[in-house]
């Protein structure tokens, strides 16, 4: 259920033949709740149930093994979100048919692993998406992103005790973009997401 609704309608069919997978979704909600400020509380924040929405989607996953030591792993996400009614206060208007905030139309993944010997690991990851609007008007919006990640990890075997030293990065190309937006009353709507991240660690099996 959606953050601030009050019911929700669901219908999920889904076919799975592995190492393909598809599902489709419809959900309805009522009641969302959109955030307001009045002059004589300026300093508090209100919420109001402003409209409905009718979401339906498409998820779709392919997973490709040439050999065993390669494998390659591809996901997509269709998203078609739309406001059934919407009665704001800090959005006055008619704005049903428009698209709810933080709700990218296409969402992509795929990540390749290829295994060297059982004991060496190479993965390289790349995520996209598409614009999202900032909030019900759907005049602000943010634009879409790739990130770009890799992985390498080698396993080893001490007294008997199986461990893994793994480094990784994510945003490798440093790319500037906005990880999460919402119709906030203060005007701080915009969430930047992390510059490049380099991780490295050890993991222990017991």
């Amino acid at each position: 259920m959606c953050p601030g609704s009050r019911s929700t309608t669901r219908r999920t069919a889904s076919a799975c033949t592995s190492p393909r997978a598809a599902r489709g979704s419809w959900l309805t909600t009522a009641d969302d709740f959109e955030r307001y400020r009045i002059p004589a509380r300026p300093l508090e924040t209100f919420y109001h149930n402003a409209g409905d929405t009718r979401r339906w989607g498409l998820e779709t996953r392919v997973e490709w093994l040439p050999t065993p030591a390669f494998r390659l792993t591809a996901a997509y996400t269709f998203s078609d979100f739309a406001h059934t009614r919407y009665d704001g206060i800090s959005l006055p208007g008619d704005l049903s048919g428009n698209t709810p905030p933080n709700s990218p139309r296409h969402q992509a993944a795929a990540e390749t692993v290829y295994t060297w010997r059982d004991r060496w690991v190479v993965a390289a990851t790349v995520q996209a998406l598409s614009r999202a609007y900032v909030d019900a008007t759907n005049a602000p919006w943010i634009d879409g992103c790739t990130l770009v990640g890799l992985r390498l990890a080698r396993s080893l075997t001490l007294r008997g005790r199986h461990l893994e030293v793994f480094v990784s990065g994510r945003n490798l190309g440093n790319v500037e973009y906005i990880a999460f937006t919402e119709p906030d009353p203060d005007g701080d709507s915009y969430h930047p997401g992390p510059e490049r991240e380099v991780f490295g660690g050890v993991r222990f099996a017991f």
